[in-house]
C-alpha cells in the first residue's frame, strides 16, 4: 500500500488559480465562437429557404405546363385570356394542377395580388394555389404567330367544326427572371370533329 500512497502524493492537481484561468479562457473562446456559429446557422437557413423557393417555382412551372398541355377545343368554352386570367377547357389524361382526368372541365388560371406579392391560382372543380411570391407582379401574354399580345380570344365556332389553327402560346412573366412559355394542348381538332359529326 505504501507505493500507491507515494504515487498519489506525487500527483499534483490544479490549483484554484489554474482552474479559474482554464474556466475563464474556455468562456472567452465560447463567447468568441458563438456569433460565428449563429451566423453559419442563419446562412444555412437562408440557403434552405432559397432551395425550397426554387423547388416550388419548378413545381409550379411544371403544373402550369401540364394543365395548358391538357387544353382542348370545346364548342361551349372558348379559350379566352387577358393579363391576369385565362379560361379554357381542359381534359388531362392524368390529374394536372386543379383538374381531374376525364371529360373536359372549365379551368381558370388567375394572377391575384396579395398584401405582399401575389399568387397564381388554378381553379376548376377544385381551387389550388400553384405559386405564391413575396414581391413583384406577374402577368400573362399570348402569341398566335404575330407577336406577343396582352389578350387573345379563340374565335367562335358558329356551328362549324373547330378550325385546325395553331394553339396559342401562353407566357407567364414574374419579373425578368421567371418567364414560362407553354402551348395550349390541342394540335388539331380531331376529337371534337368526331363529337360534332355524331
Amino acid at each position: 500500500m505504501a507505493p500507491l500512497r507515494e504515487a498519489r502524493s506525487q500527483e499534483r492537481g490544479l490549483s484554484l488559480m489554474e482552474a479559474l484561468i482554464v474556466v475563464t479562457l474556455t468562456t472567452m473562446m465560447a463567447l468568441l465562437l458563438l456569433p460565428m456559429v449563429s451566423n453559419v446557422g442563419a446562412r444555412n437557413f437562408s440557403r434552405v429557404k432559397h432551395a425550397i423557393a426554387a423547388a416550388d417555382l419548378v413545381n409550379a412551372e411544371s403544373e402550369f405546363r401540364a394543365v395548358l398541355a391538357s387544353a382542348v377545343q370545346d364548342p361551349q368554352v372558348r379559350f379566352a385570356g387577358g393579363q391576369t386570367s385565362l379560361v379554357f377547357a381542359a381534359s388531362p389524361a392524368v390529374a394536372a394542377a386543379c383538374v381531374e382526368p376525364g371529360a373536359p372541365a372549365i379551368v381558370r388560371l388567375s394572377v391575384i395580388e396579395l398584401e405582399s406579392g401575389g399568387a397564381l391560382l388554378c381553379e376548376s372543380a377544385a381551387r389550388r394555389e400553384l405559386l405564391r411570391w413575396p414581391q413583384g407582379r406577374a402577368r400573362f401574354s399570348y402569341n398566335v404567330g404575330s407577336g406577343w399580345v396582352a389578350s387573345w380570344n379563340e374565335p367562335p365556332l358558329n356551328d362549324a367544326p373547330p378550325p385546325g389553327h395553331t394553339p396559342p402560346l401562353v407566357r407567364f412573366e414574374l419579373g425578368a427572371e421567371n418567364v414560362w412559355v407553354a402551348a395550349a394542348g390541342w394540335s388539331e381538332p380531331t376529337r371534337l370533329d368526331a363529337e360534332l359529326t355524331q
